[in-house]
């Protein structure tokens, strides 16, 4: 049986010790479509219907391995808010969600939004969309 080296296990320790466990965490990446309404990657800071969030499944990742109790975007829990759908016709199921609009804090500042979750096997993953707020005065 191999086992870690000494050197490896106290880079673990110290980066326990310092608050840092999440560098030796698995993190990947997934692509997400943000939207409010109809238009895609489009918000509207203050609407007060939901911000739809859809998590693409990719190869790496099924969306529907996430534990929904630790999925967020910009930090407000969606709530279990989902269904499942295969948005983009590729035979794999797509997780879509919504989340509280007002509970964002959008500006018409905002040009990005990020999910954030855990899935069941403790992977975390990661998600940013770029995102046109309306209606805003334009620069």
């Amino acid at each position: 049986m191999r086992t870690r080296p000494k050197r490896a296990w106290g880079l673990a320790i110290l980066l326990a010790l310092l608050g840092l466990p999440s560098l030796l965490a698995a993190q990947v990446h997934v692509p997400i479509i943000v939207y409010t309404g109809l238009a895609l990657h489009t918000v509207y800071p203050l609407a007060r219907e939901p911000t739809n969030v859809t998590v693409l499944c990719t190869p790496a990742v099924n969306p529907l391995d996430i534990d929904l109790a630790t999925m967020q975007v910009q930090e407000v829990p969606i709530g279990g808010l989902c269904a499942r759908a295969d948005v983009n016709a590729d035979g794999c199921q797509d997780l879509l969600c919504n989340v509280d609009t007002p509970r964002l804090g959008m500006t018409c500042q905002t040009t990005t939004l990020t999910l954030t979750a855990t899935l069941t096997d403790g992977t975390t993953i990661t998600g940013t969309d770029h995102v046109t707020p309306q209606p805003c005065p334009q620069p």
